[in-house]
């Protein structure tokens, strides 16, 4: 979503004659798109400003991003390194605001009254160019976990329409060809423009991906609205990465119902094996949430035999963090000791890396189909990305021209193929 975020205000600011450079050093304003969702996030934001003052004093510097969402006056006279905060709906106001920088203002928020944040008449940065690309099919989400902070954030689900994503994805592809285009929302499954479902949107962005030799993948689906139709849509299209993000969170239904995530531990299951069923080789990524409020050892344990059950390919451990303006932060008592945390952090984090070898080892001597992402300059050296349908390795100083759909042989390192077109 950040991405996406990104490619609209460097839209915005070209076609206010601003230049994009590359090196923060080099820039006499430096925005920051920041996320709010864990707050590692927002210690990271902190210190890349300071890193940034440090190296390049005379520059502005802008925190944009929905962490701005949650900041007031008083955090802004705090932070040195920070000049202005600008809200996510309001980046239309990004020129006037980095003007009044120019002209010796400082230390304010800009927050405009509206609450169009799909920007929906404006296309993506001509050159923004990266090997791959972020299309924004929706924003908000209507679930209201307890520990989430989006729905404050990013308000209410709203969709853009059909003609205007396959506009954004036509300027893409006119920038680039090849590699992967990601559809992002945060409630994707559940998206519907008139009687445009997400399973139609999707088949419809992968043959026209498919002209143009990229791949297309999803994110992030629930585990409450991912549909049938959405795996059928996958199967259907050889282009679409055999992946899908289902968070699961928790294997605890104690845990998951005050989550207010919406299903048991058992009906998680029962997703996972209807997916299995109708795509076999789907790769199921999930994420776990360790030390939420009144977190068990018990309940820790289920969460364990849930994943050791699911066998996913990839997953994403991380400790609670309480986030304000949440149901949580309102009703609920950080209870967790933080050592506990750590601990069964490191135990999920030990257990999902041995998953995730499983998974990948599995493929070993398989044979893979695959298309070449974009060669391209970084640190003076070149290299390929090449994106499989399941998931993403880089081999550096190999070339292959667009639309060469190649094979390639997984080897006893997981880092490494070798290839034949």
């Amino acid at each position: 979503m950040n991405a996406c975020d990104s490619e609209i205000i460097c839209s915005i600011l070209q076609n206010a004659g601003y230049t994009m450079v590359l090196n923060p050093d080099n820039a006499c304003m430096v925005i920051l798109n920041c996320c709010s969702v864990r707050e590692d996030g927002h210690t990271a934001a902190i210190y890349r400003a300071q890193e940034i003052k440090r190296r390049n004093p005379s520059a502005k510097l802008v925190l944009c991003g929905c962490y701005a969402k949650l900041l007031k006056k008083d955090f802004l006279e705090h932070q040195d390194e920070l000049d202005a905060i600008i809200a996510p709906e309001s980046y239309r106001s990004l020129p006037y605001a980095l003007e009044r920088l120019k002209n010796g203002e400082s230390k304010f928020i800009v927050e405009s009254g509206a609450d169009d944040d799909l920007y929906s008449e404006i296309r993506p940065a001509t050159n923004f160019a990266t090997p791959n690309r972020a299309v924004v099919l929706g924003k908000g989400c209507n679930q209201l976990c307890s520990y989430c902070i989006e729905p404050f954030t990013r308000g209410n689900e709203r969709y853009v329409s059909p003609a205007t994503i396959m506009s954004n994805l036509e300027t893409l592809f006119e920038r680039e060809q090849g590699g992967i285009v990601s559809l992002v929302g945060h409630m994707i499954d559940r998206y519907h423009y008139g009687d445009m479902s997400f399973a139609k949107m999707l088949d419809m962005v992968a043959k026209e991906s498919l002209r143009h030799g990229a791949w297309v993948k999803y994110l992030s689906s629930h585990p409450v609205a991912y549909s049938e139709d959405v795996v059928k849509a996958v199967c259907n299209n050889e282009n679409i990465m055999r992946v899908v993000h289902l968070p699961v969170q928790s294997g605890s239904n104690d845990v998951l119902k005050r989550m207010r995530r919406g299903y048991t531990a058992e009906e998680y299951l029962r997703v996972i094996d209807s997916v299995r069923a109708l795509c076999p080789n789907m790769n199921i990524v999930t994420d776990i949430m360790v030390g939420f409020c009144g977190e068990t050892d018990a309940d820790f344990r289920k969460s364990i035999e849930l994943i050791e059950k699911v066998c996913p390919g990839d997953i994403n451990v991380y400790a609670f963090s309480m986030r304000s303006n949440t149901h949580a932060y309102k009703t609920m008592t950080d209870d967790v000791p933080e050592c506990v945390k750590k601990e069964r952090l490191a135990e999920a984090r030990c257990i999902a890396s041995d998953l995730k070898r499983k998974y990948l080892s599995a493929s070993i001597g398989k044979r893979q189909f695959y298309m070449p992402g974009k060669v391209c300059g970084q640190n003076s050296q070149e290299f390929t990305d090449l994106f499989n349908r399941t998931y993403i390795l880089s081999v550096a100083q190999r070339r292959y021209q667009p639309n060469v759909q190649i094979e390639g042989f997984i080897t006893q390192d997981n880092n490494l193929i070798s290839c034949a077109e």
